[in-house]
């Protein structure tokens, strides 16, 4: 028996609602696959400066209780960025040596292995980031790193000066065109891998992810 009319209309408009579905669905994934970022950026209302950018992936902090000043740190930090001259003046990792309060205070730490505390951004902070003129110190866009640009930094020293912990230094190891005298440097965490932690054999260095901003000893 032949379908009544009614019927016929109604499978033509499940059709149609099927096809129209099928090619929207379509023109979606292709949108989706050229502009992935974008289009979940604004169909969820996400921040464009993210938490990424905000916060380093991770931290290194030492614990003075379990170092034992045998600066093995400095030396393999210095040989991460010049494999072809180890010069501990140049190591990216410094020791505080005014953490001994005298020969009563005991148990005062005699060595305080002190770190880049990768800065969170908030307000002035990370202070050599927004203190570089030229862009050089910036915030990775991928990793989320307080990073120097050897190449474009001019040597100019603002980001030395603007650190209150007083981590970057000026390189005479990195000298450039744009920086003959050495240009900036700091601790980029050797790109998620510190060598310094995984090289300490007290385990006084603790590469912490992610970011804190002190720890309880």
């Amino acid at each position: 028996m032949n379908e009544s009319l009614p019927q016929r209309n109604n499978t033509c408009s499940q059709l149609l609602d099927r096809r129209a579905f099928l090619k929207s669905s379509g023109l979606v994934a292709v949108c989706l696959g050229v502009f992935p970022v974008n289009v979940l950026a604004i169909a969820s209302g996400i921040d464009k400066k993210t938490d990424q950018q905000k916060y380093a992936p991770g931290i290194v902090l030492g614990n003075p209780g379990l170092c034992g000043g045998c600066r093995r740190c400095e030396i393999v930090c210095s040989a991460a960025k010049h494999p072809e001259e180890i010069r501990p003046e140049s190591s990216l990792i410094k020791f505080d040596r005014k953490r001994f309060d005298g020969l009563f205070k005991l148990f005062s730490p005699l060595w305080h292995p002190d770190t880049c505390r990768q800065c969170k951004e908030d307000g002035d902070s990370p202070w050599c980031v927004n203190s570089c003129p030229t862009g050089a110190c910036h915030i990775d866009s991928k990793t989320g790193i307080r990073i120097i640009n050897q190449e474009t930094c001019i040597g100019c020293g603002s980001c030395v000066e603007e650190c209150p912990y007083q981590m970057p230094l000026l390189d005479i190891l990195a000298s450039t065109p744009l920086a003959p005298d050495g240009a900036a440097a700091k601790c980029d965490l050797c790109h998620g891998r510190p060598a310094c932690v995984s090289e300490c054999p007290s385990s006084a260095l603790k590469f912490y992810t992610p970011w804190v901003s002190k720890i309880n000893i």
